[in-house]
């Protein structure tokens, strides 16, 4: 799983992938991946770094106390190389609130909990805002696959078209986007885009519904939506130039 850290909410309100290397600026909380399906998790290092306890002393607690931790779940792990301490536990919210109640109640672990939790709400909210953006795209998806279907138009526009609106609505290919943001090959690009990317990719692919509705061919539709200008020649005038 990847290690994708929130900043904490008085700073920022979205993943910034970059500054999870450095242990100084270590977030509490962290996507399992980039898509409206992933789940919140934080590490045994962010509990031991942020509650002034050390790393073995926290891993100890999770192995002394992993029965009752697997209640709320399976205790996920990653293995690092090269690292002093190889594996590294992922614990969810339930696992982590359990496990800061067998710390010290200092006031360092009670300031850590509040902001843990907040946290925790900070990045299934937004996961529920992605979600209900996503949703909200799926009937317009719906409308640009039945004006193509009832246009009669071949298989392969369907593809065509919804490269085109994402090229359109965020400025880069298909390809470039998945490479970017590590999506994998099989997965829909919309499941891992913002709720304002998503929007500007909804109105785009509307655009190109109706612009289809109006028996636009794809290079004039391409065009109009792009940067290039296109004259439209009446049906009468191109048989006018032609005779």
């Amino acid at each position: 799983m990847l290690n994708i850290p929130i900043f904490w909410t008085k700073k920022a309100a979205y993943p910034d992938q970059k500054n999870a290397a450095n242990t100084k600026d270590l977030q509490p909380t962290f996507y399992t991946d980039n898509s409206v399906k992933a789940n919140v998790y934080t590490t045994d290092e962010v509990i031991a770094e942020c509650s002034n306890n050390s790393l073995d002393s926290v891993k100890r607690l999770i192995r002394n106390h992993k029965k009752r931790l697997e209640r709320f779940g399976s205790v996920g792990f990653e293995i690092r190389a090269g690292s002093a301490h190889k594996k590294t536990y992922h614990l969810n919210e339930p696992q982590a609130t359990l496990l800061i109640t067998f710390l010290d109640n200092t006031e360092v672990v009670a300031d850590f909990k509040e902001e843990l939790v907040a946290q925790f709400y900070a990045m299934r909210d937004l996961l529920r805002q992605r979600t209900i953006a996503r949703q909200t795209s799926i009937p317009v998806q719906k409308t640009l696959t039945d004006a193509i279907k009832e246009k009669g138009l071949d298989s392969h526009m369907y593809a065509n078209y919804n490269r085109l609106a994402l090229k359109v609505a965020l400025g880069q290919s298909s390809k470039e986007i998945k490479r970017q943001r590590n999506i994998p090959a099989n997965k829909p690009i919309p499941d891992y885009l913002t709720p304002d990317e998503l929007e500007q990719l909804t109105k785009v692919k509307q655009h190109i519904a109706t612009l289809i509705e109006l028996n636009m061919p794809y290079d004039v539709i391409k065009a109009i939506l792009g940067d290039g200008i296109v004259a439209v020649i009446p049906e009468k005038d191109k048989r006018r130039k032609g005779a």
